[in-house]
């Protein structure tokens, strides 16, 4: 039987490989246990009068860390019993996608809804969060109270919603919302739904009105949640697939960005082996606009950080880190996992990407490049023999080589300094 309890064994479980490299003092054993006999001692008092996280802007809104190591030994374990009784699922970003991709290469007419939660996390009912933790009957009492109290303390200290940046904050999120996907995938004519944190992918037929499924999405949403109209779109497929025999060239039926990827369909060419209406549509993936830009602006903070610092060492650093694979610690699954142009888009198809070939052209047009101000400023800043070094840089090769390179921890915080969340 599970054990729901807060004892120095159940907490003493909670700490992570990740702990012991953050903070090595916890290899010592009598500090280790100390910061378990706290933790066990904030299970005791509980949170009601303690002062837990401490509060960050990030692009306007509060993101929150805690303070005290015991005390996130104890959220963890509080998060870890609602995910065992509540069985949750987190969405898989790749399983998402290939299963995205899948749906639309279908060839018969739909619509896509790409949809978006307003304000997520800030929005969330602190009433409706704590209204799903007391349906869970089999969730101990202890957890119940401590989940109440941290955000009984959170709305009292001027904030809304769930505190951005908890672990337990996406925990209670993914319940919240547990009925209502549950709903969304069963409307009238949706054949797919899938949602990942505040992004949703609906796909339906094409018959009825475009507005119908957003206002049933709206009447479904928990309290406090709406839509964001300023990123909601909703491409279709008309009519059924129109296969094209060359010369022709292939017939672009909708594009949509979801999960930081592009989706372009194309009409298939004809086979002779196929029946008519059996062919497939032609998917290809490639790296979201949004995402190039995001890449472009850290490549343009990148030679204004050189400008000002005159450090070659760390800009070669900051653009193998951005054309390049590596590994990092991923505290939730205690592992090592990788990322990089590679692993974080490894569903691009290479050989039709435009955006890494763009990616490339934007590089060499930094480093070489005297027109506009910061590319001049640059150019005069750097030697030639610099700007040789730095173009043997390239998205393309990273991604179709897996080009894999080291970055130790402290490196790395150098390394992302200048971007300031681009």
């Amino acid at each position: 039987m599970y054990d729901q309890s807060f004892n120095a064994n159940s907490l003493a479980r909670e700490l992570r490989k990740s702990d012991f490299i953050k903070n090595k003092r916890l290899r010592d054993p009598k500090f280790r246990e100390a910061q378990i006999e706290l933790a066990v001692q904030r299970a005791v008092t509980g949170f009601q009068h303690h002062t837990l996280l401490s509060a960050s802007d990030l692009k306007g809104k509060p993101v929150f860390s805690i303070k005290s190591f015991a005390d996130e030994l104890v959220l963890r374990k509080i998060s870890r019993n609602i995910i065992r009784i509540s069985r949750i699922k987190y969405p898989n970003r790749d399983q998402l996608v290939s299963n995205i991709k899948n749906m639309i290469s279908e060839g018969v007419s739909y619509r896509v809804y790409r949809l978006d939660l307003k304000s997520f996390y800030e929005s969330i009912s602190t009433e409706f969060a704590t209204h799903s933790i007391d349906q869970l009957s089999h969730l101990s009492i202890p957890t119940r109270r401590y989940v109440n109290e941290i955000l009984s303390n959170h709305r009292t200290q001027g904030y809304s919603g769930l505190p951005r940046g908890l672990g337990l904050s996406a925990v209670l999120a993914e319940l919240v919302l547990k009925d209502f996907d549950k709903m969304a995938s069963t409307i009238n004519g949706v054949y797919y739904y899938g949602r990942f944190v505040d992004d949703i992918l609906i796909i339906t037929s094409f018959s009825g009105e475009e507005k119908t499924l957003t206002s049933k999405i709206k009447k479904l949403l928990p309290t406090g949640l709406s839509l964001n109209s300023s990123k909601q779109s909703i491409e279709f497929a008309k009519n059924n697939v129109d296969p094209f025999k060359p010369p022709a060239s292939a017939k672009m039926v909708l594009s949509f960005d979801f999960l930081g990827y592009k989706f372009t369909v194309y009409e298939p060419i004809q086979e002779k082996k196929n029946k008519p209406g059996s062919h497939f549509r032609d998917v290809c993936l490639d790296i979201a606009d949004s995402k190039v830009n995001k890449i472009k602006t850290r490549i343009v903070r990148s030679l204004l950080a050189f400008i000002e610092n005159k450090d070659y060492d760390l800009l070669e650093l900051r653009l193998k880190y951005l054309t390049s694979n590596f590994s990092v610690t991923d505290a939730e699954r205690q592992q090592k996992r990788l990322a990089g142009i590679y692993h974080n888009y490894w569903l691009t198809d290479p050989d039709r990407s435009s955006a890494l070939p763009i990616l490339d052209s934007f590089l060499r047009k930094a480093i070489i490049s005297s027109h506009g101000i910061v590319f001049e400023k640059f150019f005069i800043s750097s030697t030639h023999l610099q700007r040789r070094g730095l173009l043997k840089n390239s998205f393309t090769r990273g991604f179709k080589n897996k080009t894999y390179l080291h970055f130790p921890k402290e490196v790395l915080s150098d390394i992302q300094r200048c971007w300031d969340y681009a």
